[in-house]
């Protein structure tokens, strides 16, 4: 259908890290087959931030910090593998984040005049205190007229930001850390593509993917919580006459259980739905362990996971230890001030289930 020339879009495809929605090939479409010649666009430029920080919470989640080096054998160009994608994640949640200079003011779009190719450039800046620099946090500001007198900004730590909880930040984390000297000068690189920002310490002329397999293989999220095991936990496993230890989960829980030297005690069960009746004809005095992150699909949340999990314990011998052995579920009443301004029914706003 052949629509006449419009003189103002209005347009909010935005992620939190800007362009994953598609707003770049999206608004040169419709300034090219839509927008008048004097037309607008409303936001009419964004403009991309990005910050060096410390933070040893990051910093533990590098695999080489805590696997072994024969898991790590497994993956030989994890070393000079640029690591993980930037990803959506909400700064105030990082308990021990140290800004390491000022914000860096970097791409500028102006949606009227996007450009035809991906971006490459060099910004520079100067760091303001000693540390390490173990990620980046990269935000945008929508600057909806061109006087800039009216913006919205998802920066990070600010209560604008806090308000606006459908919009995170994006961490970079490096897979080198980086020393940073208080007044001096550094680089960061930096690649606008039509659906994807990256900020790394070395030049590029494309935005790199992952070389060692590693960070395909296991999220972010995932390597975190496996970062976080407490050897405590197992005290049992290792002090207890267990004659099979039975582990259900991925290689990376697999990996610390065999550091403790349980090696032969171990029966490795990937997947939690290969478990079933025939495994409670095994012998007695068993533990059966697992950190309950399994494969997402087909699960609505961890908790799911769990419930199943525990569920399985009646087809166990009945002196089976299963680690962790329980959760605790807490519910709080809260009051919404503004839910009823919702277009949608209460049961269909994220978060909120009211179905029996």
């Amino acid at each position: 259908m052949d629509l006449p020339p419009v003189d103002l879009i209005v347009t909010e495809i935005f992620d939190s890290e800007l362009l994953g929605e598609g707003v770049i090939p999206t608004l040169r479409h419709a300034k090219s087959h839509l927008l008048s010649e004097s037309g607008r666009i409303i936001p009419a430029a964004a403009r991309i931030w990005v910050q060096p920080i410390q933070s040893q919470y990051l910093r533990r989640s590098k695999p080489q910090s805590f696997a072994s080096s024969t898991f790590l054998e497994k993956y030989p160009s994890i070393n000079s593998c640029d690591g993980w994608s930037s990803f959506s994640f909400r700064c105030e949640g990082i308990p021990d984040l140290v800004e390491l200079s000022q914000p860096i003011s970097t791409f500028e779009l102006d949606f009227l005049n996007l450009p035809s190719a991906p971006i490459s450039k060099k910004f520079e800046a100067q760091f303001t205190r000693d540390g390490m620099v173990d990620a980046f946090i990269i935000w945008w500001d929508l600057l909806l007229d061109r006087e800039e007198d009216i913006r919205i900004s998802n920066r990070p730590l600010s209560e604008e930001s806090i308000q606006r909880h459908h919009w995170t930040q994006c961490i970079k984390i490096l897979n080198t850390s980086m020393p940073a000297c208080i007044s001096e000068s550094f680089h960061i690189h930096g690649i606008l593509s039509d659906t994807s920002i990256w900020f790394g310490g070395f030049p590029a002329e494309e935005i790199p993917d992952c070389i060692c397999g590693f960070h395909d293989a296991f999220s972010w999220e995932r390597v975190i919580i496996a970062s976080e095991f407490d050897d405590s936990r197992f005290n049992k496993l290792r002090d207890g006459e267990y004659h099979e230890i039975i582990c259900i989960g991925d290689a990376l829980l697999l990996d610390r259980l065999q550091q403790l030297h349980l090696d032969s005690k171990i029966t490795w069960v990937p997947d939690i739905e290969e478990m079933d009746e025939g495994i409670g004809d095994r012998q007695p005095h068993r533990a059966i362990v697992s950190d309950l992150w399994f494969d997402q699909i087909g699960w609505e949340s961890q908790l799911e996971m769990a419930i199943y999990f525990w569920s399985l314990r009646s087809l166990w011998h009945g002196d089976a230890i299963t680690i962790p052995s329980h959760a605790n579920i807490n519910v709080y009443a809260v009051r919404f001030h503004h839910l009823q301004r919702s277009r949608y029914p209460p049961s269909e706003v994220h978060g909120f289930d009211y179905t029996p």
